[in-house]
C-alpha cells in the first residue's frame, strides 16, 4: 500500500513537473507573439521619446563635440612637447658647440705653444750660428791673399806678352 501511494505521488508529481514545463513554454511563445503583433509607430514613438533613449541620442550628439576638444587638446599637448623638444635640442647643440669650440681653443692654445717654442728653438740656433761667426776666424790672410794675385797678374801680364811675341 505504501508502494502504491509512494507511486501515485511520484507520478503526480512528473505529471505536474512536465504540464508546468509545457505551460511555461506557452506563456513565452505567447508573449513574443504578442510584442510582435503590436508593434507601431506609436509604440516605436514611446521607446524614442523615453529617457534611455533621449540620453543616448544627447550622448551621441555630444561626443563628436568632445572627441574634436580631446583631439584639440592632445594637438596642443603634442605641439607644446614638440617645441620643448626643439628648445632642449638647441640647448643641447649649444653645449656641444661651446664643448667643441673649447677643445678647439685647447688645441690651439696647444699648437700655438709648440710653434712658439720652436721658434724659440730658432732663434736661439739663429744667435748661436751668428755668434759662431763671429767668433769664426779667417783662415785666409787678406793680404796674402792680395800677393797672390798681384803675382797671379803679373804672371797673366807676361804669358801675354809672351804671346804676342810668338805670333
Amino acid at each position: 500500500m505504501i508502494k502504491k501511494i509512494n507511486y501515485i505521488v511520484i507520478v503526480s508529481l512528473f505529471s505536474l513537473l512536465f504540464v508546468s514545463c509545457n505551460l511555461q513554454d506557452d506563456y513565452i511563445k505567447t508573449i513574443n507573439e504578442n510584442d510582435e503583433d503590436e508593434i507601431s509607430e506609436e509604440n516605436i514613438q514611446k521607446i524614442y521619446d523615453s529617457e534611455d533613449v533621449t540620453e543616448f541620442l544627447d550622448d551621441l550628439r555630444k561626443k563628436p563635440s568632445e572627441i574634436v576638444d580631446k583631439i584639440d587638446e592632445i594637438d596642443t599637448d603634442t605641439t607644446r612637447i614638440l617645441n620643448e623638444l626643439n628648445e632642449k635640442a638647441d640647448e643641447l647643440d649649444t653645449i656641444l658647440n661651446e664643448i667643441d669650440l673649447e677643445k678647439r681653443q685647447e688645441d690651439i692654445i696647444e699648437m700655438s705653444d709648440e710653434i712658439e717654442d720652436k721658434i724659440d728653438e730658432l732663434k736661439n740656433e739663429i744667435d748661436d750660428k751668428k755668434d759662431e761667426l763671429d767668433s769664426y776666424e779667417d783662415p785666409i790672410e787678406k793680404e796674402k791673399i792680395s800677393d797672390v794675385i798681384d803675382e797671379l797678374e803679373i804672371h797673366a801680364d807676361n804669358l801675354e806678352k809672351a804671346l804676342s811675341r810668338v805670333e
